[in-house]
């Protein structure tokens, strides 16, 4: 085992000269610091000997507010350590500690994954869980300015980061703003959007249209999975030369009442004797009622899929 000293140091000789904290909070600094002026720093810094300094590992908060407390010496321990046994010790000392930002904490396990650990590894020695760290390494997809965003949880972070880059940042505003829950975001969205990226009923273009619809018009009272299910409809009525254009609840009241109004024509159709018809008329009757059947068949099964997603 390498040699360790604990000492007090004098701060102007410490030196620090990179860490994976890139954030920190000025309330909680003056709060460390008022704890230090009151009992002193209770927990030593780590360091390593560097030309004649020392060069810090772990403790730039303790470091900090140490020299807003207006201390000139601090408690360190001091060992020897190559580059690699410093950058795992620094690594491995922010991330056990509270504060990180999604970002910081992306970036280090990111170091700790490139240095060749295997996730199991890095759990071994950060604590943290393997669904934790696999989570955070999902972000790798997120967009930089996404990651570093504190008004979303790194759970939704998670699922925005499996989303196409360029609804990204809809999704991350669409969350802030309370208009998607995180629920349904891993329970709704991002299994819709998963669906259209591979739904054969599209082509590559209207698939990005679909997933561009699902990010800015998803609602509680509007799933996705129903969105979904309304594009690929349309679509499929386009390609059959169909308008599919009910756009509101009145537009399908209208219908209803039409379709009531059709009913009791339907009901005398059914009681009449057709052998003293024009033939042509009769065979046009058919053809028509079987195409509108297979229509009905189709908006049935589409309104019993609907409905298991409301």
């Amino acid at each position: 085992m390498k040699p360790e000293t604990f000492k007090q140091v004098p701060i102007s000789n410490v030196f620090v000269s990179k860490n994976i904290r890139t954030v920190f909070d000025d309330e909680k600094l003056s709060e460390l610091a008022e704890s230090i002026r009151q009992r002193g720093v209770l927990h030593p810094i780590t360091c390593r000997k560097s030309n004649g300094e020392l060069e810090l590992i772990a403790g730039e908060r303790r470091l900090r507010a140490a020299k807003i407390a207006g201390l000139t010496e601090i408690p360190a321990l001091v060992k020897e350590a190559d580059d690699t046994e410093v950058a795992y010790d620094r690594i491995v000392e922010n991330l056990q500690r509270e504060g990180l930002t999604d970002d910081d904490k992306y970036n280090a396990l990111r170091s700790l994954r490139d240095m060749g650990l295997a996730v199991g590894k890095i759990s071994n020695m950060t604590g943290l869980s393997t669904t934790t760290i696999q989570r955070v390494l999902v972000l790798e997809s997120l967009k930089p300015s996404i990651r570093e965003r504190s008004d979303i949880s790194q759970y939704v972070k998670s699922f925005i980061a499996a989303a196409p880059e360029d609804v990204q940042d809809v999704l991350s505003e669409r969350v802030a703003e309370g208009a998607i829950t995180s629920k349904a975001m891993g329970h709704d969205v991002m299994p819709a959007i998963n669906k259209a990226k591979e739904d054969g009923a599209l082509s590559q273009e209207e698939r990005i249209l679909v997933i561009q619809k699902i990010a800015r018009e998803t609602t509680k009272d509007r799933p996705a999975q129903t969105i979904l299910w309304q594009e690929r409809g349309k679509k499929k009525l386009e390609r059959s030369g169909l308008d599919a254009k009910l756009t509101s609840s009145q537009a399908l009241k209208d219908l209803l009442d039409s379709s009531h109004r059709f009913h009791d024509k339907l009901l005398a159709l059914k009681a009449t004797k057709f052998d003293h018809l024009d033939p042509q008329l009769v065979i046009g009757i058919v053809s028509a009622f079987r195409d509108i059947h297979h229509v009905l068949v189709d908006i049935l099964d589409g309104i019993e899929e609907a409905k298991k997603h409301l």
